[in-house]
């Protein structure tokens, strides 16, 4: 459980771009394919990071996200269930 707790601590930051390298890197560790869709919407750019577990008919979508409001940290909401997860 500690590892959990270290990884939390990990992306309670408050820059956005180092909490989604975060993110990233934990991916990559722990072996997890994924990809990132980019799409503007209106002059925003909105990111998904996908993950597919498995294969077959059936599809299971679980949803979390890591961004925040800027100069908060995302752990501080719906961080503590992209923890969940990814791991």
């Amino acid at each position: 459980m500690g590892y959990l707790l270290d990884y939390l601590k990990g992306i309670a930051v408050s820059n956005q771009v180092a909490r989604r390298n975060a993110v990233l890197e934990s991916l990559r560790n722990i072996g997890c394919p994924f990809m990132v869709c980019r799409d503007q919407v209106g002059v925003y750019w909105a990111e998904n990071i996908v993950v597919r577990f498995g294969e077959g008919k059936r599809k299971l979508v679980i949803g979390a996200h890591y961004d925040s409001v800027e100069g908060s940290s995302g752990a501080n909401d719906n961080g503590r269930v992209f923890v969940f997860f990814s791991h």
